[in-house]
């Protein structure tokens, strides 16, 4: 199979910078990414998840997951539906018995400002529908377990949701 030249490199230099990103807002010595190349890390007092996807444009997505353990059913699907209406920036999603609520951006192009506020955006995101969704579907709540006593939510300043 012949690789275009550049296709790890772009992949390689992106997973170190989020890795980069990922230390200034944490405070971490070296963020070290798991068996499936996901970053856990905790700012502000709440954990979040982190990854590179993608070749020759690499994206950042950081993501929570707000319910771990939950069915797949029309009524839940219909009700991640209708929080997808009300978010901009960031989207959520159920995959492999998790919901989850994910933004994105692209790697080589992110930088701390932009990341710290897709973190917050996601965080503001949980905080409001992750609670409502384990009440109406099930469900071991997971970002709401994952804070800090010291975590204080954020108050939405800018469009990024409702």
């Amino acid at each position: 199979m012949c690789q275009h030249p550049g296709v790890g490199l772009n992949n390689d230099i992106a997973r170190s910078h989020l890795e980069t990103l990922l230390e200034r807002i944490s405070g971490q010595e070296k963020a070290l990414p798991d068996a499936q190349g996901q970053y856990f890390v905790k700012t502000e007092g709440a954990g979040f998840f982190a990854r590179v996807d993608g070749e020759d444009v690499p994206v950042i997505r950081v993501f929570s997951v707000v319910a771990k353990d939950v069915e797949k059913s029309p009524e839940l699907l219909e009700s991640l539906n209708e929080i997808n209406g009300a978010l901009s920036f960031v989207r959520t999603m159920w995959s492999g018995g998790q919901v989850m609520i994910e933004g994105e951006s692209i790697a080589l192009s992110t930088d701390l400002s932009e990341f710290t506020q897709i973190c917050r955006t996601v965080a503001m995101a949980s905080d409001h529908f992750g609670p409502q969704i384990v009440q109406q579907h099930g469900g071991k709540p997971f970002f709401e377990e994952s804070k800090e006593a010291s975590y204080e939510p954020l108050e939405p300043k800018h469009p990024g949701y409702l």
